[in-house]
């Protein structure tokens, strides 16, 4: 299959089926480009979101997320209570 070089004129039945194959190929690469960006961003996130249970700090990352959660708990109680009062 001959591919044409971009900005050549489409003349007749060969180029333009030339044409469309190198269109063809050129949004082939362009799907498969966005698609290894997105597969790219999805994995660095992997392991960032979350406890694993095979993580070997999990219990100390689980106490730290108990204590967050109390300690907002209060806050909020609190401003809850000072409000009502």
């Amino acid at each position: 299959r001959t591919r044409l070089p971009f900005g050549q004129p489409i003349v007749n039945k060969q180029t333009v089926r030339a044409y469309k194959a190198n269109r063809n190929y050129f949004d082939k690469s362009v799907q498969d480009y966005n698609k290894s960006k997105y597969y790219a961003e999805k994995s660095s996130g992997y392991g960032s979101h979350g406890i694993n249970s095979d993580d070997k700090n999990a219990i100390l990352k689980l106490k730290e997320k108990l204590d967050k959660g109390v300690t907002s708990a209060e806050k909020r109680r609190s401003y809850f209570y000072t409000r009502t009062s």
